[in-house]
């Protein structure tokens, strides 16, 4: 069966709605759902003393942490009949802050909240909830917040113990773990892959 594609804008609740609902009218169940939008904005650098702080904090909370609650609100009925799963994309960033990146810091702290909250209050239903939180990840993102390539690659180096970025496969392989029933007795965890970045 070909798989179902949705394309929309998942900012209008409408949208949300529609991709639940889809869902169903074709597989008529959700087995597991995987929080992972974001945008290149999501890391945004600002102090707090900006003028247009304010303006970008709520601009990330709705990319980052909002969509992730109202999708969960939606799909969990479906989830308790399958007993399925949640995963939250994070980031380290929740457990590390930065200078200039508030904002990300507190958006994926949130979502590192909102993972441990609803597996405490969803596992006796059978749900299980948990985080992958990546460090520095090779993406077209990360690519995108310097606009220096030789400080990107300086900062690829200097951010694992591996002295390089990780790959977007291997957060996927951490993310299809929580998904499995390999990880059948894991819940309301943030699973870090970051090359040993927290170490440092």
């Amino acid at each position: 069966m070909p798989p179902l594609t949705y394309v929309g804008d998942l900012r209008n609740d409408e949208h949300i709605e529609k991709l639940v609902k889809r869902t169903i009218e074709k597989h008529s169940k959700i087995d597991v759902v995987v929080n992972n939008a974001g945008s290149d904005f999501s890391l945004v650098f600002a102090s707090l003393l900006d003028e247009d702080f304010l303006e970008k904090y709520e601009k990330v909370m709705q990319i980052d942490l909002n969509l992730a609650i109202k999708l969960c609100r939606l799909a969990i009925p479906y989830l308790i009949e399958s007993k399925g799963v949640i995963v939250n994309v994070s980031s380290v960033s929740s457990k590390k802050p930065d200078i200039g990146f508030l904002i990300h810091s507190v958006s994926k702290a949130a979502l590192d909240m909102v993972t441990k909250s609803l597996a405490l209050e969803f596992g006796p239903k059978g749900i299980r909830v948990n985080s992958v939180n990546p460090g520095l990840i090779d993406t077209p993102i990360a690519q995108k917040c310097s606009l220096d390539p030789n400080v990107l690659e300086e900062t690829k180096r200097s951010f694992s113990v591996f002295q390089r970025a990780g790959e977007a496969e291997e957060v996927a392989k951490a993310v299809a773990f929580l998904a499995s029933n390999t990880s059948s007795f894991v819940t309301g965890t943030n699973v870090v892959v970051d090359g040993g970045h927290l170490l440092k």
